[in-house]
C-alpha cells in the first residue's frame, strides 16, 4: 500500500500534517484501547495499527 493513503493524506502533504495523522490513527488503532471489542476485531484494529506504522516508517526513511 501506498504509505500515503494509509495516513490519508496527499503526496505534497508537510511531514507535520504525518505526525499529526500517524498519532491520530494510532490512538484510533491502539489494541489497549479497544478491549470491549470482539477478537476480529481487535485483530482488524492490530492490523491497522501495524500499516500505519509501517506506512509513517517509509515515509521516515525517504525523508532522509
Amino acid at each position: 500500500d501506498d504509505p500515503w493513503s494509509v495516513l490519508g493524506l496527499d503526496a505534497d502533504s508537510p511531514w507535520e500534517a504525518v505526525e499529526r495523522a500517524r498519532r491520530t490513527l494510532l490512538q484510533q488503532y491502539h489494541p489497549d484501547r479497544l478491549g470491549h471489542v470482539s477478537p476480529l476485531v481487535h485483530k482488524l484494529a492490530e492490523n491497522a495499527f501495524k500499516r500505519v506504522n509501517e506506512a509513517y516508517d517509509a515515509l521516515r526513511t525517504r525523508r532522509r
